[in-house]
């Protein structure tokens, strides 16, 4: 499987948007790691603006898979993030793919 998609991006205090809606290439995986160094936390949320500490949480190694399998398809809708300090960062790996 080819990554399409394969980044290191900023995240800070507002609500960030790493990854849009899906309509005609389809995810196929998407894997979003806490690359920060310190004690940040980044929180992800699925199709609405991120809070910080309301949803799914990483802590500074974690990380958020979703693969496509026998009857499992990742959400296709949009993916916010957001930090709980000014200096986060992730690792955002993304692939596509038809149905």
């Amino acid at each position: 499987m080819e990554i399409n998609r394969n980044e290191l991006i900023s995240i800070g205090t507002s609500s960030v948007r790493v990854s849009e809606t899906k309509d005609v290439s389809k995810r196929t995986s998407i894997t979003i790691t806490n690359s920060s160094t310190g004690t940040e936390i980044i929180t992800i949320s699925i199709d609405k603006e991120a809070t910080s500490l309301a949803g799914r949480t990483l802590y500074p190694g974690g990380a958020w898979n979703a693969s496509r399998g026998d009857r499992f398809f990742p959400t296709q809708k949009q993916i916010n993030v957001i930090c709980d300090q000014a200096s986060g960062q992730i690792s955002l790996a993304e692939t596509y793919g038809e149905d």
